[in-house]
């Protein structure tokens, strides 16, 4: 799969990063532990401006008051600045977490800080190139001793998929495959649809796009029958550039069409701009210029929409995460001479 496709398709990886969000405990007063799990609610239904005011009203009820859980607060807030690519001050806030924690016995929060830690290594490996996660692999095996394999497993096979090194990246393929029969064995649905969009991934990446076919189908069906509308457009999009890859450019199109209603019903802007990208290319690869510059139009459109939207705060803070992705996907692609400055192949 070619590298506007594996750019696309990474948002699986973006999806992962929500475990960094150390759960709240239950050895604190009402008032801290409130506010705490208020935050992590907020992180994973992707409202980050409210989960940054909750942990920073945790982090100042600590301060004030000398509460329990500041620990957890400072964990919270620094995986928050991860999130946002702010890798320095995610560290700072990780090492304040970690002073905190070396004077428990807490070995379960010891090690969700070590996978949060893990995590903020690797996107800071990957955010200016593509450095060797090396870092992130130690802090790994740290919270693999605290939590055992299968708190660490998902997060493992993600980090060294996305290696440089062909045998770290072949030791990710392994794995993933292996934690695809747990979890088919288990009964996780959910989690076996996040690891089959991972795999998707990685199957694309390496050139089989077969593969990656099966593997986006499934996840979007597992998704579409748990109600999970986010990620099952997410999941019936990429099976749509798997198919694309697979050279199957009518069946493609179909799948790209059927998520553009839904994002469009949902008022989805973000997934429409990537869509009515989708369309343009797939049209232009064709050969049909009339469809592949009328859609092309139509991303430049949405993707206008979006920054409307956002300047006016009328969308989700979660948005901006994306709206620079959605900027780099339209500048970065590569254009055809002789075609209309917009048509993208």
């Amino acid at each position: 799969m070619n590298a506007i496709c594996r750019r696309l398709l990474a948002a699986g990886l973006v999806v992962s990063v929500l475990g960094v969000v150390i759960d709240a405990q239950e050895e604190s007063s009402p008032e801290d532990e409130d506010l705490n799990a208020q935050m992590v609610l907020a992180f994973r239904s992707r409202s980050f401006a409210q989960a940054k005011k909750l942990a920073e009203a945790a982090w100042l009820r600590y301060e004030q008051k000398g509460r329990k859980q500041g620990d957890m607060a400072a964990a919270n807030l620094g995986a928050i600045y991860a999130f946002n690519g702010k890798i320095d001050e995610a560290e700072a806030w990780q090492d304040r977490a970690e002073g905190f924690l070396k004077s428990t016995e807490d070995q379960a929060l010891q090690g969700q800080l070590a996978r949060a830690r893990a995590i903020t290594a690797y996107i800071g490996a990957t955010q200016f190139g593509n450095a060797e996660p090396d870092d992130a692999l130690a802090h790994i095996e740290r919270a693999r001793n605290l939590l055992g394999d299968e708190a660490i497993r998902m997060c493992e096979c993600q980090v060294l998929s996305n290696s440089n090194q062909g045998n770290r990246v072949q030791s990710g393929y392994v794995k993933f495959r292996k934690l695809i029969e747990t979890l088919k064995t288990e009964g996780d649905s959910l989690a076996l649809a996040r690891c089959l969009l991972s795999m998707g991934w990685i199957e694309g990446a390496s050139g089989g796009h077969g593969a990656a076919e099966g593997s986006f189908k499934r996840a979007h069906r597992i998704y579409e029958s748990e109600r999970h509308t986010d990620a099952a457009l997410l999941a019936q999009r990429n099976f749509g550039v798997a198919l694309w890859q697979n050279g199957k450019e009518d069946a493609a199109i179909e799948q790209f069409q059927k998520a553009l209603k839904k994002a469009q019903d949902r008022s989805d802007l973000r997934m429409q701009v990537i869509l009515f990208n989708d369309l343009a290319m797939v049209f232009a690869r064709m050969e049909k210029e009339d469809e592949a510059i009328a859609y092309d139009r139509q991303a430049q459109d949405a993707l206008a929409e979006l920054s409307q939207a956002l300047a006016s705060g009328h969308l989700e803070d979660s948005v901006v995460f994306d709206f620079s992705l959605l900027i780099k996907m339209r500048l970065n692609l590569p254009r055809k001479s002789g075609h209309d400055e917009k048509v993208i192949l």
